[in-house]
């Protein structure tokens, strides 16, 4: 595909689920913010508040995504969205929480 080589690539991992807009808002702000983007659904029915599924199905799925890819993870731990941006690019396979703090065998 000619012109889709360059393009970001913004993966989506949610609770959300797909009975109301929430996915749908999210694309629209991504959208917004970065016209062009190749945004792909990995899932939005992660279990409500499920963060060990999240994590599970992030751990089995990123490794198939191109280098560079920024993953959007949002599991709602406790009833308050709280947002999490990976860029492979920058952790290179390794995964950082908000504060920075090395994942578990780094």
């Amino acid at each position: 595909m000619i012109g889709m080589k360059n393009r970001p690539v913004v993966v989506l991992l949610t609770d959300f689920g797909l009975k109301d807009t929430y996915a749908g808002i999210l694309k629209g702000v991504i959208a917004s913010i970065s016209p062009g983007t190749n945004v792909i659904d990995l899932s939005h029915e992660v279990l409500p508040q499920d963060i060990l599924q999240g994590s599970f199905l992030l751990a089995a799925s990123f490794s198939y995504f191109p280098r560079g890819s920024v993953f959007c993870v949002v599991v709602d731990p406790v009833k308050k969205v709280q947002l999490l941006l990976i860029s492979q690019s920058i952790c290179v396979r390794r995964f950082h929480d908000k504060k920075k703090r090395p994942c578990a065998g780094q």
